[in-house]
Formats: structure tokens, C-alpha cells, sequence
């Protein structure tokens, strides 16, 4: 399976546990969540999504300016930002 697939299987993944906690009316603030990608598109939009949800968010990206330009949009809250090459991990 390539990385995006992969990646991609993971972001269905972690929508369909955020839509469980909501449709269980157990919300999503408080919970965390570890988002790879964050610095542009799926990735980004989940950060927000589940910030704006009161989740904390670990943001991670191989590019450091565009994890810079999450982080102004951030709504306030406990939140890490880590330029990270998953590969190497």
C-alpha cells in the first residue's frame, strides 16, 4: 500500500471515531489527537476541525512553514507543532 493510501485510510479512520464520540453524545473536548500531514489540505482541515471541537491537537509536518501558518490559525488551546519525516520514525 502506498503512503497515501495509507494516509488516507487513517484520516477515514480518525473521522469515523471523531462522528462516533459526537453521535454518542460524548463530544470531542478534551480528547487528543495526533494529526500527520497538518500543514496543507486533509491534514490541515482535520487539525481545525478537531481544535475547533476543543480537542488538543499534535500537529506534525515535514514542512515547517506551513505547520508556522496552522499554528497563527489555531483556535487557542493546548496544542504541539513538530516537523516531523514520518519515514524516519
Amino acid at each position: 500500500m502506498n503512503f497515501h493510501k495509507n494516509r488516507l485510510i487513517h484520516w477515514i479512520a480518525a473521522l469515523a471515531i471523531a462522528m462516533s464520540a459526537l453521535a454518542l453524545g460524548e463530544g470531542l473536548a478534551g480528547k487528543v489527537a495526533i494529526v500527520t500531514g497538518a500543514s496543507s489540505g486533509i491534514g490541515k482541515a482535520t487539525a481545525l476541525l478537531f481544535a475547533r471541537e476543543g480537542m488538543k491537537v499534535c500537529a506534525t509536518s515535514r514542512d515547517e512553514k506551513g505547520l508556522k501558518e496552522l499554528q497563527a490559525q489555531m483556535p487557542a488551546g493546548d496544542h504541539i507543532y513538530r516537523v516531523l519525516e514520518l519515514s524516519d520514525v
